[in-house]
């Protein structure tokens, strides 16, 4: 029956569906459904924007049933509460380290390793480890939808953060060399990474770059964008008749 209710989704059977999953709970503790009835509880307080009673929630089913497939989902959700609605970063760091070391084959393992690593760097402000995650998520889940940014955000912290330029030239190096199908994306490594050759004064790494295929059409096309026609000198009109 509680199956049924949920699959309806009629919020006017909220408060009912509610308190008949606390009543399921309360007769069959021991039962295993009982993690998936919490789950959803859980899951409408967070619905609602309760976000508080949701974490309770959560944590109340991982204490109260450790072996159930519902876990992984819970100590997610959690974790991304943490992060997200209380700005709790430390604990949802460790929330998301904790996941990943009990569940290494959930499908969202990739996610919980990119979290970790923008809190690092835009949360902590730690540069060195942020490196360090992103280069974590680049290396275990090179197919990941986030995996090219991060790689183009290690190269700008790189160079601009840890003074690295030599590093940030071979990340750059490898979005074009490991994703050359990405257009858009190896593009701009090859941009950044000539760049940083002319900074450097290497002046033939630079033109290299430039020579490969796509680069330089994208280059000339940049640059027009950035002429103002107003700047232009005025060209008389041929005479008609010419």
């Amino acid at each position: 029956l509680l199956s049924a209710i949920h699959a309806l989704k009629d919020k006017r059977l909220t408060e009912l569906f509610k308190i008949e999953c606390w009543k399921y709970i309360q007769l069959y503790p021991n039962r295993s459904q009982c993690s998936m009835v919490m789950m959803w509880l859980a899951q409408l307080e967070q619905q609602n924007s309760n976000f508080h009673p949701a974490v309770i929630l959560y944590e109340k089913l991982m204490t109260l049933y450790p072996a159930s497939k519902d876990y992984s989902a819970a100590l997610y959700q959690v974790s991304m509460l943490k992060q997200e609605k209380f700005n709790e970063y430390n604990d949802a760091t460790v929330s998301f380290r904790k996941f990943l070391k009990k569940f290494p084959d959930h499908k969202y393992v990739a996610h919980a390793q990119y979290r970790i690593a923008t809190m690092a760097d835009k949360n902590f402000d730690d540069w060195s480890t942020a490196v360090k995650e992103y280069e974590v998520l680049a290396d275990d889940y090179p197919d990941f939808k986030y995996t090219i940014p991060s790689l183009l955000r290690m190269g700008e912290i790189q160079e601009s953060k840890l003074k690295e330029r030599n590093e940030a030239i071979k990340t750059y190096q490898r979005v074009y060399s490991i994703y050359p199908d990405s257009s858009e994306a190896a593009i701009e490594a090859l941009f950044r990474s000539g760049d940083l050759y002319e900074k450097s004064k290497k002046y033939e790494e630079a033109i290299f770059l430039s020579l490969l295929p796509g680069v330089l059409p994208n280059k000339l096309s940049n640059a027009c964008n950035d002429i103002s026609f107003a700047d232009l000198p005025c060209v008389p009109s041929v005479p008609t008749g010419c």
